[in-house]
């Protein structure tokens, strides 16, 4: 089910949630949750929006620190997982005291925990991350079932980015990467509808012309008219 949902699922986050609910509903496990990547240079995981509560009242202690609290490679569950690359398993959290979630954990009534990485090629793009009310020995088949997991959720990330390219470039100009004139067709024609649908909205279309650049070209070359529509172009952004 979670290798279908993975490849009909139109959000990445619909396809994560899918799979924390049926991984909990079959271990009986009462805490699902995810960890994803940030996209900044230091790359530390955060918590993200999906989580699966078997009793969010008493576990609302351990929710709310986990949103709170973000990782780097090698803390914690999340930062084991991700600096390994490989699933890591917790038998009872009451021995793993440097954890900075242990004493909420325990304290919510959660005892092991276990977490799998989502890869994206070698590269760990989310953790998903699973807690019991028991102390729990390793579980091997459970493991290898969730390695599957973790590559189909790779894989339909893989998919989503590709997807998202392709739609970027065929709405932005590969040399400025500004929107192009397809894109400015769209803009138009949905403003020009919704005018013709609401009486009182109105807009304005701005024209920017680059005077003389011609010359630019004729005197300096293409590869300094390249450079300044670049620049041109950046500055536009900002």
């Amino acid at each position: 089910q979670i290798a279908a949902v993975s490849n009909e699922a139109t959000t990445l986050e619909e396809a994560m949630q899918v799979a924390v609910n049926e991984v909990c509903a079959y271990t009986g496990w009462p805490v699902g949750h995810v960890y994803a990547v940030s996209d900044d240079s230091e790359g530390d995981l955060f918590s993200s929006s999906v989580w699966y509560l078997q009793n969010p009242e008493r576990l609302e202690p351990f929710q709310k620190l986990s949103e709170m609290t973000h990782f780097s490679a090698g803390v914690e569950l999340p930062g084991r997982v991700m600096a390994s690359g490989k699933p890591v398993w917790i038998e009872d959290l009451a021995q793993d005291p440097e954890s900075p979630r242990a004493k909420v954990a325990l304290e919510c009534g959660l005892r092991a925990a276990f977490g799998i990485p989502v890869l994206v090629g070698k590269q760990v793009a989310a953790v998903l991350e699973f807690f019991s009310d028991q102390p729990r020995e390793p579980d091997r088949l459970l493991l290898d079932a969730m390695a599957y997991v973790g590559n189909q959720l790779g894989r339909a990330i893989e998919r989503k980015r590709y997807e998202e390219r392709l739609l970027h470039t065929a709405f932005h100009d590969p040399l400025t990467d500004l929107p192009n004139r397809a894109l400015f067709l769209d803009r138009l024609g949905e403003s020009v509808a919704r005018a013709k649908r609401v009486k009182d909205y109105l807009f304005a279309v701005i024209f920017l012309d680059l005077d003389r650049f011609k010359v630019i070209n004729d005197s300096l070359g293409h590869l300094i008219g390249v450079q300044l529509l670049v620049e041109v172009g950046r500055r536009l952004q900002n």
